[in-house]
């Protein structure tokens, strides 16, 4: 619950295993301190995978936070990254399970099929595919400060007995 993945961080050029775990361990306080200005307290620094010499592609780093409040600012943060100059190419998501990942890839999968077939504004949320909402939609919500849309000028009566608030009918 508390693992965060960080994907494409380059790998360390140390020689040792020591001076790799420092390396790491160094940039990914500064994106999140630094880059992110947020104040994590993380631990469990590690990268997944075996270490093969020539890999084209980078291994993940896993780390911890110490709740899960500092968990969602770091994921809600991360999108910062997409316009910095040196970790543009670095994205942050949760530590999910074998079983996970696949529901999530079919769902990924799903909507790249049904963008091809002509649908437009889909997006994935809360397991779901859904069509993105214009923003004019979003803003005529009928509790908006606009107006008293929706509801009632009628007002309730004080006390409890009379059908208020906190009143309790019985049949």
């Amino acid at each position: 619950k508390l693992h965060v993945i960080i994907h494409s961080l380059p790998e360390s050029k140390g020689t040792s295993v020591e001076d790799k775990k420092a390396d790491d361990k160094g940039e990914v306080l500064s994106i999140l301190n630094d880059v992110l200005n947020l104040d994590v307290q993380t631990e469990n620094i590690m990268r997944l995978g075996k270490n093969i010499e020539n890999r084209e592609k980078a291994r993940p780093v896993r780390f911890s936070v110490e709740n899960f409040e500092g968990k969602r600012k770091v994921l809600d943060a991360s999108r910062r990254l997409k316009n910095h100059e040196k970790y543009s190419s670095i994205f942050l998501t949760p530590d999910l399970t074998p079983k996970q990942r696949k529901q999530a890839f079919e769902l990924r999968e799903e909507k790249r099929m049904r963008e091809r077939n002509g649908e437009s504004g889909l997006m994935i949320r809360k397991g779901r595919i859904v069509k993105q909402q214009e923003r004019q939609q979003q803003h005529d919500h009928p509790y908006t400060s606009s107006g008293a849309r929706g509801r009632s000028d009628r007002r309730e009566p004080s006390s409890p007995v009379g059908g208020g608030r906190g009143s309790v009918f019985r049949e």
